[in-house]
């Protein structure tokens, strides 16, 4: 999730370059666009900005850290003791962190993970580990091992797992690194499956840097399943610019904003073939249904952080209505390699109403209430929790797959 928590003072030299540049648009009269308009998103940015700075307190040569532990309010507001630090995926749910598990039951079923299945899986941009408890209550992996970046997640998420987990079947790994960039005792084995929940957009490697180091860790015949979030097919200049200013405050690599197209052809080009490499636009589960959320949360919160957690609403309804930035679920099998047929196997839009126009056929993922169940168990149960219970189980189906 894009968190506007942290924020470098060495960023403040980009800030002043977009503020010279809205300046310019301004005087130079941009035929599209309005000073109001202008005016608004210079507003709002610089709030963000001075907000973000306030929060952090943080030097300019220290790490930056893009969640810490913030979002806890969050997970408290859904009455959970859970850490999860995602979007989410709204189609059914009605709290937070029902919202999370769905997201990662997405993710699970397409990864094609099995609980028959001895997979050995890398899982990158981990945050506290709560995802990590649930994929370990299970699934049976041989080998487990999960990287976060930042020192207070890593620190709870190593109690968390090693003493839930460390003594069972699965050896797991619990490691403080680059997701983009591992260190070496990630480097020196391979992985069946590589799993980046809701992550992968905030990585300072170039998409087509962190593609192939993916692709090189992968086993022969293996899968990297993400949900990611990528730029729109069409953006005027004026969206550009706003994301671009928003991308500084929420700690988003302005780089790693590219359309599908570019997506696509970046997976190719790091070694995936085109025909193994599917993608599914959930934009319309996630933004809009979490800002709603978040507003109607807020209204009965006391605690200061929904202030900023109000003002990142504001924006999920502005990428929901735009359509400047969208939500994919994507998956990359291991394969040979060969060319695409014609350029229109990489060039696809990954927009829904786009391609309810053209007349296409467009899946809408939903969690159905039965099918052949894979079980993925919740630590705590938000009801149950409530009531002073020990948890619940949810459960996914195995047919929940978003390409087939």
């Amino acid at each position: 999730m894009p968190a506007p928590f942290s924020f470098p003072l060495k960023c403040l030299r980009e800030a002043l370059y977009l503020w010279i540049t809205y300046r310019l648009i301004l005087y130079l009269g941009y035929p599209s666009t309005s000073k109001s308009t202008i005016a608004t998103t210079a507003s709002i940015y610089f709030t963000l900005l001075l907000v973000r700075r306030h929060i952090s307190q943080r030097r300019c040569d220290q790490p930056s850290e893009a969640y810490g532990l913030q979002h806890a309010l969050l997970n408290h507001a859904s009455n959970s003791r859970e850490l999860w630090c995602n979007m989410g995926y709204w189609s059914t749910a009605t709290t937070f962190t029902t919202a999370n598990l769905d997201l990662l039951g997405l993710l699970a079923n397409n990864a094609d993970l099995h609980p028959g299945r001895r997979d050995t899986v890398l899982d990158l941009g981990t945050g506290c580990g709560t995802q990590s408890i649930h994929l370990l209550k299970s699934y049976k992996f041989e080998s487990y091992t999960s990287i976060t970046s930042h020192p207070a997640q890593h620190s709870v998420a190593k109690r968390d797992l090693l003493e839930g987990y460390g003594t069972g079947g699965t050896r797991i790994r619990v490691v403080l690194g680059d997701a983009a960039n591992p260190p070496p005792e990630i480097l020196s084995e391979s992985y069946t499956k590589i799993l980046a929940l809701d992550c992968a957009y905030h990585f300072p490697a170039p998409r087509h840097q962190f593609f192939e180091r993916v692709f090189g860790l992968l086993e022969h015949v293996g899968t990297f399943a993400l949900t990611d979030i990528i730029l729109g097919d069409t953006p005027s200049l004026l969206e550009k610019l706003k994301m671009r200013a928003l991308c500084v405050v929420l700690g988003v690599p302005w780089a790693n904003m590219i359309p599908l197209s570019e997506y696509k052809t970046a997976l190719y080009r790091a070694g995936f073939a085109i025909d193994d490499i599917d993608t599914v636009d959930i934009t319309d589960d996630v933004f809009a249904p979490f800002a709603a959320w978040i507003m109607n949360t807020a209204e009965n919160r006391t605690e200061s952080g929904w202030r900023m957690y109000k003002i990142f609403a504001r924006v999920l309804r502005w990428w929901a209505s735009s359509g400047v930035v969208r939500v994919i679920v994507v998956r990359a099998r291991k394969g040979p390699l060969h060319p695409p047929s014609s350029p229109a196997a990489i060039i696809t839009t990954g927009n829904k109403k786009e391609e309810e126009a053209r007349g296409g056929s467009v899946q809408r993922p939903s969690v159905p209430e039965n099918g052949n169940w894979i079980p993925i168990e919740r630590v705590y149960d938000q009801t149950q929790h409530a009531n002073g219970g020990s948890g619940g189980t949810t459960a996914y189906p195995r047919s929940h797959n978003l390409y087939h």
